[in-house]
């Protein structure tokens, strides 16, 4: 079987980048691992994948959520997931704010039916704000 050359010091900017990790003791601290062990992993070219493809899935990117993971190994394709994931999550979103804003709204009317003197500043609605 042919041997697979990796861009080890690709793999690991790629994943300093997708996490915002500036030096590679971050990206260590990351990893849960010493400074030290990235610094074999450059100068080696070898790289535990399994321990960095762990850490990545359980750690969401606050980049992209999502990883693809054939981008963080090869640098080909996007960061990220495809675009209609990322459109149902931006709906699901969306749809639990609005529901979370009603919920809120109803009990505030109802705390304020009942005489609860609730402080302007402290509803965030603007206009929409009522007080008893």
């Amino acid at each position: 079987m042919p041997e697979i050359k990796l861009d080890v010091g690709g793999i690991l900017d790629r994943t300093k980048s997708l996490y915002g990790l500036g030096a590679d003791a971050d990206l260590a601290r990351f990893l849960d691992m010493s400074p030290s062990g990235i610094a074999t992993w450059r100068r080696r070219q070898t790289i535990d994948l399994n321990l960095l493809v762990e850490r990545c899935m359980m750690s969401p990117s606050p980049k992209t959520g999502q990883i693809n993971l054939h981008w963080l190994i090869t640098g080909e394709g996007e960061p990220g997931f495809e675009p209609i994931n990322l459109f149902i999550r931006q709906a699901i979103m969306e749809a639990t704010v609005e529901q979370l804003e009603e919920v809120e709204k109803r009990v505030i009317a109802k705390l304020q039916a009942e005489g609860v003197k609730i402080p302007r500043d402290s509803i965030d609605h603007g206009s929409d704000a009522t007080e008893p």
